[in-house]
């Protein structure tokens, strides 16, 4: 779709070009040209910062098997950007918050884009409180 008010001219021209030449969708190459490739959520379930109070959740620059830090919320994103996906993964760029077991800390740990890997998907049990 177009943004409201462009005009963006007659495309005519160009759509037969694209059905005279058998070009294929973008969704097509994603699929078979570049499958390895991660796209993002485009309706991620909840996005922004994961606060309790005015402590958030913070990346902490941590590298893959890092603890997730928290810090005081600063409203910048940044390391306090996260994602809850569609598959329910919590993810701050290539990184998901994975639980370790009771008691233990949540680590960063590499998304499991193959395949979900349990200790990596959290439930929402009541608004804003998250269990794995």
């Amino acid at each position: 779709p177009k943004p409201p008010g462009l005009d963006i001219g007659d495309l005519t021209e160009r759509n037969q070009l694209r059905e005279r030449l058998k070009c294929k969708s973008f969704q097509w190459y994603l699929e078979n040209v570049y499958p390895e490739l991660r796209v993002p959520d485009a309706h991620p379930l909840a996005s922004g910062s994961v606060a309790s109070g005015s402590i958030c959740f913070d990346s902490m620059n941590a590298q893959n098997g890092g603890a997730l830090g928290m810090f005081m919320c600063h409203g910048q994103g940044g390391n306090q950007h996260f994602i809850w996906t569609t598959a329910h993964e919590i993810r701050h760029d290539e990184l998901c918050v994975e639980a370790q077991g009771p008691g233990r800390e949540a680590i960063l740990r590499a998304c499991g884009d193959e395949s979900i890997t349990p200790s990596q998907v959290w439930k929402e049990i009541s608004p804003g409180q998250f269990q794995n």
